[in-house]
């Protein structure tokens, strides 16, 4: 309960300050401790590089809208099921394909199925935007 006097702001959150909206952060900036990738790009690209790194990029891109679109039409036949889902959830979550593996398989389709993606995009490329598409219904279904 805040009186007349206090403060806005949650003081209860570690690293908040009990000012207003516009203090300065107090809080150490947050850093990451595990493992990182690189992709190391030179700084002067050839026509040639550029022309495959944005073929790449672009094969990418299209790869994601289209596991996403996937995820999507599967997420809303989910929640769209009440009654099964009411009644066993995670079933119903395997039939539809909502897990990992069955979007991953979702991204290999698509992969296969597209004859000018196989040559700008790897299956393990695929199996990374799988996983990051997952990430993304995961936060949906679970949190």
């Amino acid at each position: 309960m805040q009186t007349a006097t206090s403060k806005p702001g949650p003081p209860d959150v570690p690293g908040a300050s009990a000012g207003g909206a516009r203090d300065a952060n107090k809080a150490p900036a947050w850093r990451w401790d595990g493992p990182v990738s690189v992709i190391r790009l030179p700084l002067t690209v050839d026509e040639q590089s550029a022309a495959r790194l944005e073929s790449l990029f672009s094969a990418m891109f299209h790869l994601k809208r289209a596991v996403q679109r996937d995820a999507r039409s599967r997420t809303e036949a989910f929640w769209a099921g009440r009654r099964r889902r009411e009644a066993d959830e995670a079933a119903w979550r395997r039939e539809v394909g909502l897990t990992r593996p069955a979007l991953e398989r979702a991204a290999y389709r698509h992969l296969d199925a597209s004859g000018w993606l196989r040559h700008h995009a790897s299956k393990a490329l695929a199996l990374h935007q799988a996983d990051e598409v997952w990430a993304g219904v995961e936060r949906h279904l679970f949190f």
